[in-house]
């Protein structure tokens, strides 16, 4: 009798074992940006979160000409999802503009998802030559960008669902022009220039 009750509680120790590692591997969370060292310089550079202080769980990367980054980290133990995307910007200054998105899933991220926040939004421009259909769009612009930039800070970009917090803005930059649109929110399910 004690050897099937040995024999039983092996048993369920592996079954519970075996399924703790099946639970662990999230598949639709896959590691496919394969230059780390690139991936995290980026997020640096664009979202200014020191490389050192989050651990990638999670990314999908494009280093070229219209390319973008996007990952699922935890900082502190919480998690955040970025992604950032530029455009082709072909000669004439076309699609020269970008986009990005930031979620933070839990309070104790604020401060993080805050300085973020001011980092897009006192980079934005807005503004349009009045040129007339003169080809080098010499003519004097309206430029709304410092009502703009108040307005991304005031929430306009933003998306607050209890401690989800999520800004998404899309800088359109073309020859003439320079304009904001808000982006779409989820972070994660996006691709290239969406």
């Amino acid at each position: 009798m004690k050897f099937v009750q040995i024999i039983l509680i092996i048993g369920l120790i592996f079954v519970v074992v075996l399924f703790s590692g099946c639970v662990a591997q999230d598949n639709s969370c896959p590691n496919k940006c394969k230059n780390e060292d690139q991936l995290k310089q980026n997020i640096e550079e664009y979202f200014s979160l020191n490389p050192n202080s989050y651990t990638i769980k999670c990314s999908e990367c494009i280093f070229e000409r219209g390319g973008y980054i996007k990952a699922k980290i935890e900082k502190d133990k919480e998690p955040l999802e970025l992604y950032y995307s530029w455009g082709w910007c072909s000669s004439g200054g076309t699609d020269c503009g970008w986009d990005m998105c930031f979620t933070s899933l839990s309070e104790k991220t604020d401060d993080v998802y805050e300085s973020v926040k001011n980092k897009f939004c006192n980079q934005i421009s807005s503004k349009q030559l009045n040129s007339n259909n003169i080809p080098y769009c010499t003519a004097e612009a309206y430029d709304n960008t410092k009502e703009v930039k108040n307005q991304c800070l005031a929430g306009e970009f933003e998306k607050i669902e209890g401690s989800k917090k999520s800004l998404a803005i899309d800088q359109i930059s073309e020859r003439c022009k320079d304009r904001i649109a808000q982006g779409n929110f989820d972070c994660w399910n996006r691709g290239s220039r969406e």
